[in-house]
């Protein structure tokens, strides 16, 4: 029966160089075999290079920061009384002139208010002329039993119960008199309230932060808008150390 030896193993050791060299060789053959024949065949072409003349310089540096934007004569609008936001009249970035309304608040109760210190008022004034027309009536009775007592056709009791008269009727349009500037002050007070339902711009300026919503409450401590100059600004922008290095008071910013 034929024997079949087993193949010989060659250690690390014992190759040689040149045995690895036709290991390699072999190696790149199969790999050159097993490529496309289209890709063997295909020009090899050199990317494009520009040679330029080298020089020495120093390269712009550019950082790009974000920053809180603070207008001149900026200011914080309020509502001086409460309630809640009816209408707005104004958005952000928007120009305005002094006096411009720029927002409006719900207003029934301080219309019903006005209304009721106008009516009291016209009472007040009805009872005035009436006060005032029983004076004059007394003082023209007093100027007839004046002349009847001229010629002593009355008693004195007469004329000093006319004069007692007299003086109550003055003192009842003194008293009404003070009740229709009472009420008249009221109806200014009232329209006054009625007046700072509508909050408008104090100064000339752009409207910025605009923190009011259609139906938000509001109190004389929420703030509305903000209001400035845009005309000069100042930008705030925070520093870290680091750029203290590079960063420095003149350089361009834009």
């Amino acid at each position: 029966m034929p024997t079949v030896s087993p193949p010989a193993t060659v250690s690390s050791s014992q190759r040689s160089p040149r045995t690895a060299s036709s290991f390699l060789a072999l190696a790149l053959l199969g790999l050159v075999a097993c490529q496309p024949a289209e890709r063997a065949g295909a020009p090899v072409t050199a990317p494009p290079v520009e040679a330029v003349p080298a020089r020495t310089g120093s390269l712009p540096l550019v950082e790009r920061l974000s920053g809180t934007v603070f207008a001149e004569n900026q200011v914080a609008l309020y509502a001086e009384v409460s309630g809640r936001v009816a209408e707005i009249f104004v958005n952000n970035g928007d120009t305005v002139a002094a006096g411009t309304p720029l927002l409006r608040l719900q207003d029934d109760s301080a219309r019903e208010q006005v209304r009721q210190a106008e009516a009291s008022l016209r009472i007040e004034e009805a009872r005035m002329r009436q006060a005032q027309t029983r004076l004059a009536e007394i003082d023209a009775q007093t100027r007839r039993i004046a002349a009847l007592g001229d010629r002593n056709l009355v008693s004195d009791v007469e004329l000093e119960t006319l004069a007692a008269q007299r003086a109550s009727a003055a003192a009842d349009v003194d008293l009404v008199e003070a009740q229709v500037e009472r009420a008249a002050s009221t109806v200014a007070e009232r329209q006054d309230i009625l007046a700072r339902s509508i909050v408008r711009a104090p100064v000339a300026g752009s409207i910025g932060n605009r923190d009011a919503e259609l139906g938000m409450q509001v109190t004389p401590s929420t703030r509305l808008f903000t209001l400035g100059n845009l005309d000069r600004v100042t930008v705030r922008i925070n520093l870290t150390d680091t750029m203290l290095r590079y960063i420095a008071v003149g350089q361009p910013v834009r």
